[in-house]
């Protein structure tokens, strides 16, 4: 998942979550077009999708482990509790390592 992915998806669920905000309202916050925001979300589900069923199976294969990536959950429980800072910490210490 891009950096653009990752911001459109947590511009996405934040705003979804109390506020009703229309996809050019979305787009606009993040400085886009509107069908450029909602490519850009469709890419980033259809990844994290790719991404959750590589996980299981290399899981299911006994190739790795998943408890070893708590900070998944932890992931999850910031994005459910809405904390920016958190996740862009999260996020941004992902990008490193995959670097």
């Amino acid at each position: 998942m891009t950096r653009k992915q990752a911001e459109t998806i947590i511009y996405d669920i934040l705003t979804s979550q109390g506020y009703r905000l229309t996809a050019r309202e979305k787009a606009f916050l993040r400085g886009v077009s509107k069908g450029s925001f909602i490519r850009t979300r469709q890419q980033a589900l259809r990844n994290i999708r790719r991404a959750l069923h590589t996980l299981l199976l290399l899981s299911y294969l006994g190739i790795m482990r998943l408890p070893d990536y708590s900070w998944f959950f932890q992931l999850s429980e910031a994005v459910e509790e809405r904390d920016v800072e958190t996740l862009r910490k999260m996020l941004n210490e992902l990008a490193e390592a995959v670097r």
